[in-house]
């Protein structure tokens, strides 16, 4: 009886680590257009007991049929050093990828404790909030 209860609370135990219980993710999204782009970007933040574990972004860059061109190596390269660069300083990793001949993808992740105070959001709800003030729509 003893060995059935105990295999019991190990496998609850498992189950439990498996299934992410006690983990909350917080997805953000916004799509802005400009002249020749459309950018299209998804924050999601994931917490353990209100406390913000990790942060996962990705940007896709989708150019108009006539401004594709400008997408040489060369300037996925420099758009690559600028987000590095910048990103690296609030502690992220940062992998820039063409697609397509009209798609550049920008991921920026980060665990929480690698990140800088400002860009740390603390709460889901602070996260929330703070992501809408910027114009993302959050769920």
């Amino acid at each position: 009886m003893k060995k059935l209860i105990l295999s019991s609370v190990i496998l609850g135990s498992m189950v439990l680590l498996l299934t992410g219980c006690g983990v909350k993710k917080v997805t953000c999204t916004n799509e802005a257009s400009s002249t020749g782009i459309t950018q299209k970007m998804t924050s999601v933040g994931y917490f353990r007991n209100n406390k913000l574990t990790k942060v996962e972004n990705e940007i896709s860059m989708i150019f108009d049929e006539e401004y594709a061109s400008n997408i040489t190596d060369d300037a996925v390269d420099e758009l690559k050093e600028a987000m590095e660069s910048s990103a690296k300083e609030e502690g992220y990793e940062v992998t820039v990828k063409r697609v397509s001949d009209t798609e550049v993808r920008v991921k920026m992740n980060a665990k929480a404790s690698d990140l800088s105070e400002s860009e740390n959001y603390g709460t889901p709800s602070d996260m929330k909030k703070s992501m809408e003030e910027e114009g993302f729509t959050c769920k």
